[in-house]
């Protein structure tokens, strides 16, 4: 598929005379496909006004090199904003997305296994004087079923095990609070606990599940894509590199291993069943978050599915964020449906190759 070749327009003042400025172009390759591009950003447009939503953002990385193949949205034009960029510029609380993370933390210091039960307290939970609710009521569930139904009351248990500093390098670790792509002059950055407030219940719960912690959407694509990358941190780039810096290993093969079953399960039989193609390997988290006004959380919500899809030959990290959807809040039913025909775009144009013969499909 063709690529943009993106032209440059640069101030270079003149050797000769200092006082004159001369005009250069430059010509930059990018490493968006044109096709798949637009694409996506008609079903962008199209979603935003079938779900009400204020906006949708979506991101497409290749797993293996990092390069964005399409960063776009309703309301975002990445060509015309180069080298600003609209989605890399707005955080957010991200909901239950945060979970894996957390949750392979303490799979990492050997604190849970995935087998483990975990009181899931009939859906009602109360914690430092707050209450906890789950949309679905368990009395225990195991380890890797928290994370497939997003049990918030399982997530405040299982965070409670780590220590703040374990836990505040463990996000460090996974990128957040810093640069995710090098090539955005906006970034948002957004913001984690430290480790003295991570050593505070309350502050272990609600970052387990989200809360209290902003991040952006190519941020959060970075880090899943450990998932799909034998757990090796890759770069995303929106400008083609002659060539890549050696990827370097975040996270175990076992640690690997355990978390794409659960993300492919939670596509299988959980939150996000709604992303489930016959003959293609999806595995991914849904995560539904209140938004802010004026200081206050109010019943306005971000939807976010971050995740990845892999056929014979390729392998793809994919993140969406749809604002404010006014036809429901959950995720399960906005954001893992925006997934789930991004991956027919990459099947109708031939970038995703799917398996018709997997075992696993029902």
């Amino acid at each position: 598929m063709q690529k943009y070749i993106f032209t440059i327009l640069l101030l270079l003042a003149s050797s000769i005379n200092a006082k004159e400025n001369l005009v250069a172009t430059q010509k930059v390759q990018l490493t968006l496909e044109s096709s798949l591009q637009k694409q996506v950003k008609t079903m962008t447009l199209e979603m935003k006004e079938k779900l009400r939503a204020k906006s949708i953002s979506i991101a497409i990385m290749d797993s293996h090199t990092g390069e964005l193949l399409s960063l776009t949205g309703s309301d975002c034009n990445t060509i015309k904003e180069f080298p600003k960029n609209s989605i890399a510029s707005f955080t957010y609380e991200a909901g239950f997305v945060m979970a894996p993370f957390v949750f392979s933390l303490a799979l990492e210091k050997h604190l849970i296994t995935p087998y483990d039960l975990i009181n899931g307290h009939q859906g009602h939970y109360q914690f430092q004087g707050r209450t906890i609710i789950d949309p679905h009521k368990f009395d225990y569930l195991s380890a890797a079923n928290v994370i497939v139904y997003s049990s918030s009351i399982g997530m405040a248990q299982i965070a409670q095990k780590l220590t703040g500093k374990d836990y505040y390098n463990g996000l460090v670790s996974f990128c957040f609070a810093q640069q995710s792509i090098p090539d955005f002059t906006n970034e948002n950055i957004g913001f984690i606990p430290n480790a003295n407030q991570l050593t505070k219940a309350i502050y272990k719960a609600t970052a387990s599940y989200g809360y209290g912690v902003k991040v952006n959407l190519l941020q959060l694509l970075k880090a899943y894509n450990l998932f799909n990358n034998n757990g090796k941190l890759v770069i995303p780039h929106i400008v083609v590199k002659e060539s890549y810096s050696e990827s370097r290993k975040i996270l175990s093969d076992k640690i690997v291993q355990d978390m794409r079953k659960i993300l492919i399960e939670t596509v299988e039989r959980g939150t996000g069943i709604k992303t489930k193609i016959k003959g293609v390997e999806i595995g991914g988290k849904t995560g539904t978050a209140h938004v802010v006004e004026s200081g206050k959380y109010v019943k306005k919500y971000n939807c976010s599915f971050v995740g990845f899809t892999n056929g014979v030959k390729h392998r793809y990290t994919i993140a969406v964020l749809v604002q404010q959807p006014k036809t429901s809040i959950y995720a399960s039913k906005t954001a893992a449906v925006v997934f789930k025909k991004v991956v027919h775009i990459l099947i109708q144009n031939s970038l995703l190759n799917y398996n018709t013969h997997r075992k696993d499909d029902k």
